[in-house]
């Protein structure tokens, strides 16, 4: 009589006989392969036994191989010296103020993970910033060059078409209008390009552009701090493009835009 798979209700017991020879076989195969031990005294003589197995070359317990063994004068030198080497206090580099104590031949002049705070670590400086947010900028039109011919002002104007101005540039547009009526216009869109560079807000009356900088896009992004020697290091950066062609540059910080406001309100 047949039935169907999983209902021979004689199916456990053949499961558990299989169970039972499949331990009793590595029983066996571990007894076969089960190799004695033996207690052993240390070949260094310090009296010492431990416990191997009967074919192993142990001869040692453990970290006495070295012992009883000549060393050279240098390496004895050396260890002495290392051991007797004076002592100093200095002053962390990073100017925390704190101090630490080392060897006098150590060439340590931090407080272990202070080497990337302060004046100490180069790349900190206000005109390494400027430098590695120019790398920076350079990496990533190349980037985006070898995708959408990104250099282009054709490319340019794909990229930002139909752009409309954010909050910030909103306000930007205000207070442009309080200070000079109608004399700017809002190209973010890149609907005019000057000298392969889009600016925020144009004025052909005047010779004036002017760019509307935001937190992110010039500090955050690239790791710089938010100071003033870092805006003008910026702004002279920037300005140059259009300087070059003969237009003036108004630059309009994130932090400011508030501001401005407020005194062209008092003003008018």
């Amino acid at each position: 009589m047949g039935y169907k798979r999983g209902c021979n209700p004689n199916s456990h017991k053949s499961t558990e006989m299989t169970k039972k020879n499949l331990s009793a076989g590595i029983k066996r195969s571990w007894e076969g392969r089960k190799v004695p031990r033996e207690i052993r005294y240390c070949a260094c003589g310090c009296g010492g036994t431990f416990e191997c197995k009967v074919n192993s070359k142990q001869r040692y317990f453990p970290c006495h191989q070295h012992r009883g063994k000549r060393q050279s004068a240098e390496t004895i030198a050396k260890r002495v010296l290392k051991k007797t080497m004076p002592r100093e206090t200095r002053i962390c580099q990073c100017g925390c103020g704190e101090s630490f104590t080392c060897k006098v031949n150590s060439t340590k002049r931090f407080i272990w993970g202070h080497n990337s705070n302060g004046e100490g670590n180069p790349s900190k400086r206000p005109e390494v910033l400027v430098k590695i947010s120019e790398k920076a900028k350079k990496r990533e039109l190349e980037r985006k060059g070898q995708k959408v011919g990104w250099h282009s002002d054709e490319a340019l104007r794909k990229k930002l078409r139909k752009a409309p101005p954010n909050g910030f540039e909103r306000k930007v547009l205000m207070y442009l209008n309080k200070i000079n009526p109608g004399a700017f216009e809002y190209i973010g869109d890149a609907s005019l390009i000057i000298n392969h560079r889009t600016v925020d807000f144009f004025s052909e009356e005047l010779r004036t552009v002017v760019l509307a900088h935001g937190y992110y896009w010039h500090f955050k992004k690239f790791g710089m701090a938010v100071t003033d020697e870092n805006k003008r290091a910026i702004e002279k950066i920037d300005a140059a493009p259009f300087v070059a062609v003969g237009y003036k540059v108004m630059f309009i910080w994130e932090d400011e835009i508030d501001r401005l406001l407020i005194k062209a309100k008092k003003v008018s």
